[in-house]
């Protein structure tokens, strides 16, 4: 929404989000004022430009989605940028395997729609997802070159407390809800996801090798499931 000379930071954000929010609201929904997602609202009167379609938006999603492929991540997000605005949207599903074996798979992704796009991809990690792409950018050949930023949203980046105990959990799920479409293995993609995992590789990996933003979640008692 905005040109190169005034890009969103950590400070402007608020004010793009909610000025977007006002103006455009991209998928039509009810969502209310903008104070609710962000602390203390901001200004809902930027000069907006045009979505640019200078680059494409790959989505990778989280553990498990895999296990219900009909509910695609962002999907309302993933049609209005397309029917609204002509962006590309792409949403790559990957396994419920470690992140060192997605970050191939998206690495082999984004070099193989590169031969027949050049536009850079702005790539979406949402939960683990985030680790998933971290790695392919810190340690996959090429995969860095075609990617103009990388954006985290509710990622996985620092593990999870709970990895360790969410297997044998997530296993009886699949079974209760005869989950039979779900890849990967889940043992060793929640591996992945633990604290210590991913404290190792922040260590190795302190920086990302393309423009990287974080868009954090914030959930109290009243709205998280039982289950977490």
């Amino acid at each position: 929404y905005l040109q190169p000379d005034s890009p969103v930071s950590g400070n402007n954000f608020p004010d793009v989000f909610c000025s977007v929010l006002k103006q455009r609201n991209p998928d039509e929904g009810a969502w209310g004022p903008c104070d609710r997602y962000i602390d203390g609202g901001g200004r809902t009167d930027l000069n907006l430009d045009a979505v640019s379609t200078k680059y494409r938006v790959l989505i990778v999603p989280g553990i498990m989605s895999s296990c219900v492929p009909d509910t695609p991540a962002f999907q309302e997000g993933q049609k209005a940028l397309k029917a609204q605005y002509n962006v590309s949207v792409d949403l790559l599903q990957v396994p419920n395997d470690p992140s060192e074996a997605n970050a191939k798979m998206i690495a082999n992704y984004l070099r193989d729609q590169s031969k027949t796009d050049q536009r850079l991809f702005i790539v979406l990690g949402y939960s683990k997802g985030a680790p998933d792409v971290m790695v392919a950018l810190a340690q996959e050949d090429g995969a860095a070159q075609r990617v103009a930023a990388f954006v985290s949203v509710a990622g996985a980046v620092g593990g999870s407390p709970i990895a360790d105990v969410l297997p044998a959990a997530a296993d009886k799920w699949i079974r209760q809800f005869n989950m039979k479409g779900c890849q990967g293995d889940l043992a060793s993609g929640f591996k992945s996801l633990r604290r210590e995992t991913r404290a190792a590789f922040l260590a190795a990996y302190p920086r990302m090798p393309v423009p990287s933003y974080s868009i954090v979640t914030k959930s109290g008692a009243l709205n998280t499931s039982k289950a977490l």
